[in-house]
């Protein structure tokens, strides 16, 4: 210590006085204005033993005309504060290396930049490298599938509206071929219309006629109110109500009920019109049969191909 002007936390390391000025200060010592200096190594060890920490100061190098500690520089190592050395072949010293301890095999004498195998990034690469593919795979194979459901969804929705259309069309040709009748009944109840085109096609009103014909209101229909409704004979009448109740779960009974006669008014309709037909009826029949026989002889049709025609739902061996 000098005459005592000197102060801080170092102040205890100074221990004598230079004849020069700062700019002489030696290597492995620092140095304050007042020309004091401080061994560098001292300080390294005071440190450990005031902090018990470990050793904090260690790869810490103190140049020439220097004030204060400083770490080692890359590719270099300081084995104590006054000793620099360059790092050396096969290692890498990063910034305030003590002892060289980094392996690199491809780093040279003093080397500033870690120098990486060639095989590493191989190795690195390999994983990555399939992660993105798989990755990829995925995106495709969900790409596809999306695709497919599309295509399939697509299908469906052009097969339902072909079903539909179909259903419409044949909707059509039924209430077409019994158009008059229902234009007969719809006058003989009071009824402006039980027809009406719709945004769904042409469509029929079968639950305002069910409610015109329930007179008694109970929700179903008896042999008497469809006959008198309906203007069939006692037959029609009779096989109007079988062939509703043998479509429903109502068989053997001899009333329908209004949902049924919604779903199947206009099929029972038309399959009761064609039994005890009327003259015009049998006439209008021949004419489409005839049509339906491409071979028909003249004015003659050939009753053993009568199975073929609409005639086969009421013909048995």
């Amino acid at each position: 210590m000098s005459d005592g002007q000197s102060s801080g936390p170092l102040q205890a390391f100074y221990s004598r006085k230079l004849d020069g000025k700062i700019n002489s200060c030696p290597q492995g010592f620092i140095c304050n204005e007042e020309g004091e200096q401080a061994n560098c190594t001292q300080i390294q060890d005071k440190a450990k033993e005031l902090f018990k920490i470990g050793d904090i100061h260690g790869g810490a190098f103190c140049p020439e005309n220097e004030r204060s500690l400083r770490n080692c520089p890359v590719g270099s190592y300081c084995e104590d504060a006054g000793t620099i050395k360059p790092c050396p072949k096969g290692f890498f010293c990063p910034h305030k290396t003590r002892i060289p301890q980094i392996r690199c095999q491809n780093c040279g004498i003093g080397a500033t930049q870690f120098q990486r195998q060639a095989y590493g990034y191989f190795v690195f690469g390999i994983p990555v490298a399939a992660i993105l593919i798989y990755i990829l795979y995925c995106a495709c194979r969900n790409m596809v599938m999306k695709d497919k459901e599309r295509r399939k969804i697509l299908e469906i929705r052009l097969i339902n509206a072909e079903h539909e259309r179909e259903i419409k069309n044949k909707r059509r040709s039924q209430i077409e071929l019994i158009r008059p009748k229902l234009h007969d009944i719809a006058e003989r109840l009071g009824l402006s219309h039980i027809v009406k085109e719709g945004e769904q096609g042409i469509e029929l009103e079968a639950e305002a006629l069910f409610a015109k014909i329930d007179k008694s209101g109970d929700g179903f229909l008896s042999y008497d109110e469809i006959k008198k409704a309906l203007n069939l004979k006692d037959v029609q009448s009779k096989e109007f109500v079988s062939i509703m109740n043998s479509r429903s779960e109502s068989q053997g009974a001899d009333s329908v009920e209004a949902g049924v006669f919604a779903d199947l008014f206009l099929e029972t309709m038309i399959r009761c019109s064609n039994f005890d037909p009327s003259p015009e009826d049998a006439a209008e029949l021949y004419d489409c049969i005839y049509k339906e026989q491409l071979d028909a002889d003249g004015d003659m049709i050939n009753l053993n191909k009568l199975f073929d025609t609409r005639l086969s739902f009421f013909l048995s061996q």
